[in-house]
This record gives C-alpha cells, sequence and structure tokens, in this order.
C-alpha cells in the first residue's frame, strides 16, 4: 500500500506524501541537534561570544535568502534543495569529527547558514502541491505536525544517545536522518515541476509585503515567533543545566513533554481555521500564552521539574497557537510562483536568531540571566498587536 503511494508520488512530481516524509526525516535531523549546540559551544566560547555566533551564522543564512529567487529560477528546487542538503552534511560531519575550536565554530556556522534553506525547499514542495487553498490550514497544520513528531521525539532520543558527554553521538544520528531524507529527495522528488517563479528580487518582496498588510502582518508575526524559538533554543538549555541544576536527562524528558502541543494542537487547529475559528483570535491567545509562560521563568529558582514542564508547556501551547495561525494565514494568501515571498516569510528564521541574539546579549549586560526572560515576555506581548491587526479570513 505504502509503496504504491509513493510510486504515484514519484510519478506525479508533487507528491505529497513524499513530501511529507523529507520533511519528517530532516526534522528529525534538525531537532536532534538544535538543543545540544549551545551547550558544544559553550566548551569553546562563553555567552558573548555564543550570541555574536549565533548573529554571523544566521547573518550568513540571511544573505543565503538573498541569492534563493535567481538560483531557484535557474537550476529549479529540486536541484537546489540538493545542494543545500550537501552542504548540510558537509557541516555536520565537522560538527561530529571536529575536536578543536575552530573546525567546530565553522561547521557550526555552516549549519547555522543552511538548515532555514532546506525548509524552504520544503515549503515550496509543499505549496506547488496544494490546488485549494480552502485545504491550506489543514495541509499545513498536517506538514507541521510531521515536524512535531520528530520535535517530540528527538529529546528524548538525545537522552538515550548522549552519555560521558559524547556528543558525537548526536550528529552521527542527525546524519542518518538526513542521509535517510536525500534519498527519498532523490527517489520520489526528482521530477518536481517548478512553477513559473516571480522575478522580483528578496528587496523587491519585502517593499511588496510593506504595502500588502495581509501580507505584513503574518510576516511580523512570524519573525517574533521565531525570535521566541530562537531566545528559547539559545539560552533555555544553557540555563536549565547550569543555573537550576537539572541533568540533560531530565532536560530531555521536560522538553519532550514540553513540545507535546506541537503535536496535538497544530493539526486540529489548523483543520479549525479552514472552518470555523479564525487565525487572529489564535494568534492573540498565542502570544499572550507565550509571554505569561515566560514572564513566570525567572520566578522558578528550584530544580521542581514537574513546575518547570508545566510552564516550558504552557509556552508551546502558545507557540502552537502563534505557528498554526500564522502559517495558515500567510500561505492562503501566497502560491507556489511566489518563490520570492515564501522566501521573505522563511527568512525570519536566520534574522529573529540575529535579533535575538543580540537583543539577549544587550540584555546580559544589565540584567543577569534569569532576569532577561522578562525581556522576551514583553516581546511576545507585543505580538498580540499583529494578530488584532489581522483581516478577517472568513
Amino acid at each position: 500500500m505504502l509503496s504504491k503511494m509513493l510510486q504515484s508520488s514519484r510519478r506525479t512530481g508533487t507528491g505529497r506524501l513524499a513530501i511529507y516524509g523529507t520533511n519528517i526525516l530532516v526534522s528529525f535531523h534538525y531537532f536532534l541537534v538544535i538543543y545540544i549546540n549551545s551547550i558544544v559551544l559553550s566548551t569553546y566560547v562563553g555567552p558573548q561570544e555564543l550570541s555574536l555566533l549565533y548573529i554571523i551564522g544566521s547573518a550568513l543564512s540571511v544573505a543565503l535568502f538573498f541569492f534563493f529567487a535567481p538560483l531557484i529560477r535557474r537550476s529549479g528546487n529540486y536541484h537546489l534543495s540538493l545542494v543545500f542538503v550537501a552542504l548540510e552534511i558537509l557541516a555536520l560531519l565537522g560538527l561530529a569529527a571536529g575536536r578543536s575550536v575552530v573546525p567546530v565554530i565553522l561547521s557550526f556556522l555552516l549549519y547555522l547558514a543552511v538548515s532555514p534553506i532546506i525548509y524552504l525547499n520544503l515549503d515550496i514542495f509543499l505549496e506547488r502541491s496544494i490546488k485549494n487553498e480552502g485545504t491550506t490550514g489543514g495541509v499545513r497544520g498536517m506538514f507541521l505536525t510531521m515536524q512535531n513528531i520528530a520535535q517530540v521525539i528527538c529529546p528524548l532520543l538525545v537522552g538515550l544517545l548522549l552519555f560521558h558527554n559524547d556528543y558525537w553521538r548526536v550528529y552521527v544520528a542527525s546524519l542518518a536522518f538526513l542521509f535517510a531524507a536525500l534519498i527519498v529527495l532523490v527517489a520520489y522528488l526528482r521530477h518536481f515541476n517548478d512553477a513559473r517563479y516571480h522575478p522580483r528580487t528578496l528587496l523587491q518582496s519585502a517593499e511588496y509585503v510593506l504595502t500588502h498588510p495581509l501580507l505584513y502582518d503574518a510576516v511580523a508575526a512570524q519573525f517574533l515567533l521565531r525570535f521566541f524559538y530562537a531566545w528559547m533554543v539559545i539560552y533555555t538549555p544553557l540555563y536549565l543545566f547550569k543555573n537550576i541544576g537539572f541533568s540533560w536527562a531530565q532536560i530531555g524528558t521536560m522538553f519532550a513533554i514540553m513540545l507535546l502541543p506541537f503535536l496535538l494542537l497544530e493539526l486540529p487547529l489548523g483543520k479549525l481555521v479552514d472552518s470555523k475559528l479564525e487565525e487572529r483570535t489564535i494568534l492573540v491567545i498565542g502570544f499572550a500564552l507565550m509571554a505569561l509562560a515566560v514572564f513566570l521563568m525567572p520566578f522558578l529558582t528550584a530544580p521542581a521539574f514537574v513546575v518547570w514542564t508545566a510552564v516550558l508547556c504552557l509556552s508551546r501551547i502558545g507557540a502552537s497557537c502563534t505557528e498554526i495561525a500564522t502559517e495558515s494565514y500567510f500561505f492562503k494568501h501566497v502560491d507556489g510562483a511566489l518563490a520570492d515571498t515564501i522566501s521573505l516569510f522563511r527568512v525570519a528564521r536566520p534574522a529573529a536568531y540575529i535579533a535575538a541574539a543580540g537583543v539577549a546579549a544587550l540584555t546580559l549586560l544589565f540584567v543577569s540571566f534569569k532576569w532577561s526572560f522578562v525581556v522576551l515576555a514583553l516581546v511576545m506581548l507585543w505580538g498580540i498587536r499583529y494578530g488584532l491587526r489581522m483581516k478577517r479570513t472568513k
């Protein structure tokens, strides 16, 4: 049965099952290492230098986004995705084998630069497969659920793989998933039928979005959501590990539970915004919950597993609401030909890493580590205004 479905995917070139399969494998590769990177790098550099590395790597990624539109028009999405997967493999090999500061840092910068582009390739594969925009919320919900399965399982896998601080085992496992994704990509998506991509540059697309409130509010909300993710990914593992005193096994279990809302909520919420609820309502609720949860974190000083897990889980309930709302709202107003506009939407990820690392580094000059999370809470409160400004979609 599965074989027949995959054969159908290969014949059409835009088979959604093959796209979902590639997506979940890429996500396993990505989420296996995302929470250990800052801990690995902290053995070579301090918190300020760590922030600088995230800024540099994310700036390189932003630069790649500027070249994405002309590259996809020249090479097509399939061939371009192969190039970026190959570069990501090189980055992970360097992180797995690196035993000194220079190769580890260079590999990490390459990883930061390339990984967001691979998700942009997947976005274009998926958007090309959607024929009815009225199903966008459900399709995007399923797409995100594939990623969320990996998000939930990966912290547990890290806990199983990581002993005696052998972080290379995690990077090797990440490589295995990426090679599997490459196999699916080559086997079932090589006949992908590219759209006639719009010739706008990224800067022209930014100007276009600024004059279209329907898109601007979604892009702004997406940037703030990615700001939240970046801050939490860089600093929360360090804070829990070094300041609160949790072991990595505890952190892995905690993160797996914390991420369950993504797995449980995004698919039903995606279907709801296609039929009953509006994206802007869910977005406002999401930002409010994120702000509340992060604001509570500085007041939790003891390694109380249940309490910390509950607060982190609340933050991800909010994030899952915000994520599906922005995804559904944005992709209901674009199609696969607007690779430049989709690129602008996805450049929010590396751009937010630059902003989050920069703001955090500046904040830490004036306040202690724990009180810096209050700044993040205030930024999330600002996101509510974009939900209130969104136009009705029903």
